[in-house]
């Protein structure tokens, strides 16, 4: 029994690994659902990072590559916070409103559904 990298020496079975691949992607971004709110993003917390000299805090999500700030100044934000720490300790859904569609500031959170 070999490892999963082996198919990539077979020229034969290239194929079943990408599509074994993209399988792969398809399952993870389906939980990147938009919710009823048609503004509104459910993600599943990775981490979250305060940093003390700026005025935002870091968010990552399984779901995306991207960071994404939550400013200090937001209104909600020790609700916000707190609730994206829950998320990322419990590996629970959290539903996100961002300040421009495909932007990368945080206004809203809210707990997912499921």
């Amino acid at each position: 029994m070999g490892n999963i990298f082996d198919n990539i020496r077979r020229p034969a079975q290239q194929p079943a690994f990408i599509l074994f691949i993209m399988i792969q992607i398809m399952a993870v971004s389906c939980h990147a659902q938009k919710s009823q709110d048609k503004d509104m993003i459910t993600y599943h917390t990775a981490k979250v990072m305060e940093l003390a000299d700026q005025d935002y805090t870091e968010v990552v999500f399984l779901e995306s590559a991207r960071f994404y700030r939550l400013p200090k100044k937001t209104k909600g934000y020790d609700d916000f916070l707190k609730l994206l720490k829950e998320s990322e300790k419990k590996q629970a859904a959290v539903k996100i409103k961002l300040t421009v569609p495909n932007g990368d500031v945080i206004e809203k959170v809210e707990k997912a559904d499921h």
